[in-house]
């Protein structure tokens, strides 16, 4: 694995640089090193590069002043790759890492080689709905401050968006650990600014995605079963897999079995 922080955002590289490039977009309060055994199993056929995000990881600028939305990571995206001298790359998007790839193949159509999208949601289409979101978004921000990190992530993986996750109890609270460690400011700009709340809906901009699309959700996430599959009638060139006994954080829970949909997607002809 090699590490470099010679770009806008910092990263990880596995494969070979000369195999097909594949980007890995980490969740919220994640970092690129999320993927680190998708990656190494994918790493025969593809160079697969991990960054961390602006706002997590080791890309947490002091300076907090930008304005966050969709279309400027997209564009930072951009530059990160324009960085390393990728033109084109396939992209795997997981939840927030999928709204962010979702935005760039929109925004930047040919430089993407086909989609995956994992636990990924183009948007709130009802406005009241998505008033309360921003509500409830404002109100997460305001328990961070009140109580700090650690009380927010435990909260947060108390969810019934991630009551999966709990069958794995050694595990997931080494994930809490990490996700302790994220700057607190940072988690707090994004629960603000990157709400869903705030996003403009996607879901009529869908048709213009005429890369092929593979849409994944875990089957106990009853939510993204039905939004993956809403989207792929949207999309012309999407298919929809369901994964069983997972939940929203499919690619954590079931890593071997991920790995595998994503390869036989990505090399539909390989026996």
């Amino acid at each position: 694995m090699n590490t470099s922080g010679q770009s806008a955002w910092p990263y990880l590289a596995v494969g070979d640089p000369s195999k097909p490039n594949l980007l890995l977009l980490h969740g919220f309060m994640g970092a690129g090193i999320d993927w680190e055994k998708i990656a190494e199993d994918l790493s025969r056929d593809f160079y697969c590069i991990l960054p961390d995000l602006l706002g997590h990881g080791a890309n947490t600028p002091s300076s907090t002043a930008q304005t966050l939305s969709l279309s400027t990571l997209a564009a930072s995206l951009d530059f990160f790759l324009g960085q390393l001298s990728i033109r084109k790359t396939h992209i795997l998007g997981y939840s927030l890492g999928g709204r962010i790839a979702l935005r760039y193949a929109l925004d930047y159509p040919g430089k993407v080689t086909s989609l995956i999208l994992e636990s990924a949601n183009p948007g709130i289409e009802d406005e009241r709905l998505r008033e309360e979101r921003l509500e409830l978004d404002g109100q997460r921000a305001a328990a961070l401050i009140a109580s700090g990190m650690d009380a927010f992530i435990e909260n947060w993986y108390d969810m019934p968006l991630f009551s999966s996750l709990h069958q794995y109890p050694g595990r997931l609270a080494v994930l809490k650990e990490q996700r302790k460690k994220n700057n607190a400011t940072w988690v707090n700009k994004f629960l603000v600014q990157l709400s869903p709340g705030l996003q403009t809906p996607l879901w009529t901009r869908l048709a213009e995605l005429h890369i092929p699309v593979l849409l994944l959700a875990g089957k106990l996430d009853k939510k993204y079963v039905k939004v993956t599959r809403q989207m792929a009638k949207s999309i012309p060139n999407a298919r929809q897999v369901v994964i069983p006994a997972a939940g929203h954080n499919v690619h954590w829970e079931k890593p071997q079995g991920f790995s595998d949909i994503v390869r036989d997607f990505l090399l539909p002809e390989d026996v």
